[in-house]
């Protein structure tokens, strides 16, 4: 009887402790289902919080996406080209300038219809309401004296009724004088390219100015900008220049027939009288002075049989001089006789005539070569009439003769440095 009593002790602590095992098991899974009841509650807030997030984001991209759209259509109604010429390095041709008001309006609108055609050949969409500005600057005053040197044109209001018929054409287009100062018309150019090429509403920049080595340097640094050089485009009319042929191929190039395809005008032949000249032939056929009798002089050339004389001038109308063939030896073995520039030059002094004597040497007579190395020594001093000058028979230097020279301590001032080299007219004089 207590061996039973034992057993089903036994049974019941080996039941029991099966019981407090399960308690023991189901106590832990009740534990760990309510931890993660509370981790899932709390993703579950966060879950809720991040979908109002979101659901704000999307609303706001929405609203961004919206507004952005209302922002393409605005700057897409408001969008434009801007075209940009130097005027005085391109010329539009002859028969345009020459018919005056309508040449003008044609002018204009050969311009405009030419931009839009090659609008259609860069990348990108053209939108329908895509307006095309245009600014032209030049130095009216030179440019006019200019075509007239060159027999192009015979008066100067010629030209004005050509910039009336450019400005009345259409009213984004204007033909503007942008004063009569060297650099006038470049800062302006340079200037307003700028300003459009930063503008969000200008699609595309044309410039035009392909004889002026100088714009090498305005557009040198956005050759190298893939963001702003798919944008503009260099529109041809003269041959650009060596350092701009150099830039043209990293930009978008254009040939419009509107300009003249040659920036220098055509030479003309013309006679200038003035009292100077009179007087000079007068004095060549007077008696020697009393301290010049007894002297046989070389007379090199008389007014008389003068040789017409070029006067070269720039897109700007500023007198250039003409290239000189010398020997430097010639030229230092000269600079140590103390010739009579004129006399040796032009075949006549006006001290001699106006005093009697000279104090430089008359007695001499110079080959081609030696007269070439005179003409260099004599211009190394500047002509007082600076670029203006417009006497045929000046010997004096009209650009600086130093290669680089800045100006600092020259005997040249400051406007006769930095010159545009390029002959832009030639005209005969004699």
């Amino acid at each position: 009887m207590k061996v039973e009593l034992e057993g089903l002790q036994q049974r019941w602590l080996a039941c029991k402790a099966h019981d407090d095992e399960k308690h023991a098991l189901i106590t832990a899974l009740l534990a760990h289902i309510d931890a993660q009841s509370i981790q899932l509650s709390k993703i579950n807030s966060e879950l809720d919080d991040k979908n109002i997030v979101i659901k704000a984001v999307k609303k706001d991209k929405e609203v961004l996406k919206a507004q952005v759209e209302t922002f393409k259509q605005e700057r897409d109604r408001h969008a434009f080209v801007f075209v940009i010429i130097d005027g005085d390095c391109m010329l539009f041709r002859d028969e345009l300038v020459q018919a005056g008001l309508e040449g003008g309006k044609q002018a204009m609108s050969l311009l405009k219809q030419s931009v839009e055609k090659k609008l259609k050949t860069l990348g990108g969409s053209v939108p329908p309401h895509l307006q095309v500005i245009i600014r032209v600057y030049a130095n009216l005053q030179g440019l006019a004296q200019s075509y007239q040197n060159s027999d192009v044109l015979s008066n100067g209001q010629t030209l004005e009724e050509f910039v009336r018929g450019f400005n009345m054409g259409d009213p984004l287009c204007d033909y503007v004088d942008a004063g009569n100062g060297k650099e006038c018309a470049d800062e302006k150019v340079k200037a307003l390219f700028r300003h459009y090429l930063d503008d969000v509403h200008c699609r595309h920049v044309f410039f035009g100015a392909s004889a002026d080595n100088g714009y090498a340097r305005l557009l040198g640094p956005y050759a190298q900008d893939s963001v702003h050089k798919q944008r503009i485009c260099l529109i041809e009319g003269p041959p650009f220049e060596r350092e701009l042929a150099d830039l043209a191929p990293k930009f978008e190039i254009a040939s419009f027939d509107v300009f003249r395809k040659s920036q220098q005008l055509p030479n003309t032949n013309r006679r200038v009288s003035s009292a100077s000249s009179s007087n000079y032939a007068n004095a060549a056929r007077k008696t020697p002075s009393p301290s010049t009798q007894g002297t046989v002089l070389s007379t090199p050339t008389s007014s008389q049989e003068r040789l017409p004389v070029k006067i070269l001038r720039n897109c700007k109308g500023e007198r250039l001089d003409s290239k000189l063939s010398y020997d430097q030896r010639t030229l230092n073995s000269l600079r140590v006789r103390k010739l009579c520039n004129k006399y040796a030059l032009l075949g006549k002094c006006p001290f001699e005539l106006s005093f009697g004597s000279c104090i430089h040497d008359h007695n001499q007579d110079l080959s081609e070569g030696e007269k070439n190395a005179l003409r260099a020594i004599a211009r190394l001093s500047p002509c007082p009439a600076g670029s203006g000058c417009s006497d045929g028979q000046c010997l004096l230097g009209h650009v600086c003769t130093k290669s680089k020279c800045k100006g600092l301590g020259c005997r040249f001032p400051e406007e006769l440095h930095n010159i545009n080299s390029v002959v832009f007219s030639e005209r005969i004089v004699i």
